[in-house]
């Protein structure tokens, strides 16, 4: 089998949480799992951005803070600590019943910037996994010991070390740090220079870190693999403004410099679902091995 030792493979973000968890949808579960099997086989990089990693993290502790906060209010309405045991798991029970519009109003209210849907599945399965060792705590114990940050922190160590074990990174040459000042200052790079809009914060960081793997030369082509068309945008929003600069620019440096970004972005750092590359490479494997 051909060896594509001058491609190499990212995983963006909802790609990579498909890959480490199968209740959020199980047939994407399967399906990133293929393709994490399939490029193996190629002997192909598979790349974990520090951006997407960072994102990911962010989506678990997001999910528990919420899933926190919803826990320890209903419990205080209720007045959890004077309730008997049957009325505290009728009071678990509605919530369950109700969790969908609880987790919504708190997401609204104290996370007004963050989405629902990864971060539903994502408390629901912590909630019900939790919800037997509630009974018979007082509240103070709840919020202390079992819905403490310290939860938050044992699971990002666990995903790390998984995704490290599974996935390359980086050179810390090109590596973004995920730093909040090191990230807000290349978003407003991209945003001022590209002026690409209507895409995420996160998005932007992830795409500008691959561009810096490409310049510094980590692999010939990058090739994202992603199920949304945010990183679609910035490729092709970026390509549109580069040509706009050059044709409105008096300076030939920086025509050159755009050029020399446009150039590489066009041929060396492209965007493909996943389906598609699993596609591909069977492919490509059929008519090597026919």
């Amino acid at each position: 089998m051909r060896q594509f030792l001058d491609e190499c493979y990212v995983l963006d973000t909802n790609v990579l949480l498909d890959y480490l968890f199968d209740y959020i949808d199980k047939n994407k579960h399967l399906q990133a799992r293929e393709l994490v099997k399939t490029l193996k086989k190629t002997a192909s990089s598979i790349y974990i951005p520090n951006g997407v990693e960072f994102e990911v993290l962010k989506v678990i502790a997001e999910s528990f803070m919420i899933l926190r906060d919803l826990i320890i209010l209903e419990m205080r309405k209720n007045d959890w600590d004077n309730l008997s045991v049957k009325d505290r798991l009728n009071i678990l029970d509605r919530t369950r019943n109700d969790f969908d519009q609880l987790f919504d109003d708190i997401r609204k209210k104290f996370y007004p910037n963050t989405s629902k849907g990864i971060r539903l599945s994502i408390a629901k399965r912590v909630f019900s996994t939790l919800a037997s060792q509630l009974i018979d705590k007082r509240l103070s114990e709840i919020r202390d010991d079992i819905l403490t940050e310290n939860k938050i922190k044992d699971q990002e160590e666990y995903l790390t070390e998984k995704i490290s074990k599974k996935f390359s990174t980086f050179p810390p040459s090109v590596t973004i740090t995920n730093s909040f000042e090191e990230y807000l200052k290349h978003t407003i790079f991209m945003r001022e220079f590209g002026k690409v809009k209507n895409v995420g914060l996160g998005d932007l960081v992830i795409f500008y870190e691959i561009l810096l793997a490409v310049k510094g030369r980590v692999c010939e082509t990058l090739i994202i693999i992603s199920n949304d068309y945010d990183l679609i945008t910035i490729r092709e929003s970026l390509i549109k403004n580069l040509n706009d600069f050059m044709n409105s620019s008096n300076n030939k440096e920086h025509k050159k410099y755009a050029r020399e970004i446009r150039d590489l972005i066009s041929s060396n750092v492209k965007v493909e679902k996943v389906n598609e590359v699993i596609n591909k490479i069977k492919s490509s494997h059929n008519q090597q091995f026919p």
